[in-house]
């Protein structure tokens, strides 16, 4: 970014704190309700560093659907966190990610064998439960609230 003359904001836009790669992917409040969701729905630990996802890669005919989603995550996270510091998007909620990761998965379906698409599918009704539960409230400093019948969250800072 440097070379085009872009300067990096210095603080995360999703949780205004210090922004690093491993902090986007990894320590956001965001990025972790997107990571702790698809670990409850698959019962199995995801995304608490880059090691966890590389160790799936590695067996990639064990864990396909896994391994696809969790690619769909992290790109989802970067083109969604893009939207905020190129085009100005405005946050509503962590929905609008949740969307654009199904909706890239969604697209990516013509690559994937016939046991991804059921998990994925499995994966959007656990999203729909999630969004009924209080799972969301549970994480610190958040607060969760309703409206028109979507449940958003506001960071408490």
């Amino acid at each position: 970014m440097k070379k085009r003359h872009i300067e990096k904001p210095e603080s995360c836009v999703f949780c205004a704190e210090n922004e690093t790669v491993y902090h986007l992917f990894f320590e956001c409040a965001v990025a972790k309700i997107m990571w702790q969701t698809v670990s409850l729905h698959f019962n199995k630990q995801l995304g608490a560093d880059l090691e966890s996802i590389a160790r799936l890669w590695i067996s990639h005919k064990k864990h396909g659907a896994l391994n696809s989603i969790c690619a769909a995550i992290l790109w989802c996270i970067w083109k969604f966190r893009n939207s905020f510091t190129f085009y100005n998007a405005v946050w509503i909620s962590s929905n609008q990610l949740w969307w654009l990761i199904l909706r890239t998965l969604q697209k990516w379906k013509i690559i994937y064998k016939q046991e991804i698409l059921g998990q994925k599918e499995a994966l959007l009704s656990t999203h729909r439960q999630c969004m009924t539960d209080r799972f969301y409230a549970e994480y610190v400093d958040w607060t969760q609230y309703k409206v028109k019948g979507y449940t958003c969250m506001h960071h408490d800072q």
